[in-house]
This record gives C-alpha cells, structure tokens and sequence, in this order.
C-alpha cells in the first residue's frame, strides 16, 4: 500500500500538468462541499430602522367591528392560506377484492395449476421454473436437468402427482 501511494505521489509530482488538474478539481469539490453546508440565506446586518424583508413583520390586530356591545368577543372567521390537501387514491385492484370476477378466475385457475404456487422448484436432478405464458394461455415451464430426458421426464410426473396436479395446464419446455 505504501508503495502504491509512493508511486502515486511520484507519478502526479512528475506531471505538472495532471497535478494542475487534480488541484483544480479538488478546489472545485471542495467549494460545492462548502457552499452546500453554508446557510439557507445570507447573513445581513440591517440598520434598525430599516425592515429587514426577510422577516415577516407583525400584522397588526384587526379591530373589532363597531356593533359588538361591550364585554362580547368578535367571531373572526380567518382565512384558510394553506389548505389541508385531500388524499387521492387509487381505485382498489379487482383481483384483492373476494367477490369480484376476475379474483374468482385466478382461485379457479390457481386450482388447476396447484404446482405453480411452489415454483421454483428443485429436486435431485431437475429445476423446474415459470418461463413464460404462451399465446393460448398455458403456462410455460422450463424443466432443467441433468442426467438423461427420461429421467428428468420421471421425475417431472412424480412431482405433478406429489402436488395432485394434472399437468394439462403446462407447456413443459426440457433443457438439458
């Protein structure tokens, strides 16, 4: 390390140039880190007498109306400057609510295709993952594996039957 930082010191003292660079864009670094952590407004030094703009100056008190009889304090009914802004939401997603059509297709679809709830999956000699949907709506899996196809096809049947699922909902794609 130390001879890292030798070499380094020797290579920028040898070079004027690239020293005259690496001194530039340390000022300029330098400067944002400093101009950023100074204040929010510059500090003036006001006359007394002069306002000062940047203070808000006192707003005098609104006198009462002339028809309040004597002891009895004015309603005043100020202005509302900054609005509490209302909250826009989105419409919920049909699938999250129960009674909706399409959450009772993706149950029934879910139920004929009770292996894809537990992809990925990996066994002793094959993984089996989701790829894609294909154009008439099967599900597409990429069963890999190593070893022969026959066993790797085994396999895949005995996991369709662990699961109680047909398998007929499945495009299976074999990747050896």
């Amino acid at each position: 390390m130390a001879t890292l930082i030798k070499n380094t010191i020797r290579f920028i003292i040898r070079r004027p140039l690239v020293s005259l660079g690496l001194a530039a864009v340390t000022l300029i670094i330098l400067v944002s880190i400093v101009s950023s952590l100074g204040g929010d407004e510059p500090v003036a030094v006001d006359n007394p007498q002069t306002p000062n703009p940047t203070q808000p100056q006192p707003q005098p008190s609104p006198s009462p109306p002339a028809d309040l009889a004597p002891g009895e304090t004015p309603a005043y009914n100020f202005p509302r400057n900054n609005p509490v802004p209302t909250a826009v939401y989105p419409a919920p997603d049909p699938v999250d609510d129960p009674s909706s059509e399409i959450h009772a297709d993706i149950e029934a679809q879910l139920a004929s295709q009770p292996l894809v709830q537990h992809l990925p999956v990996q066994k002793k000699n094959i993984s089996v993952d989701l790829t894609d949907i294909s154009p008439d709506g099967k599900v597409v899996l990429t069963v890999t594996y190593t070893g022969s196809l026959a066993a790797a096809k085994n396999t895949w049947q005995k996991l369709l039957s662990q699961h109680k699922d047909p398998g007929t909902a499945y495009l299976v794609v074999y990747d050896g």
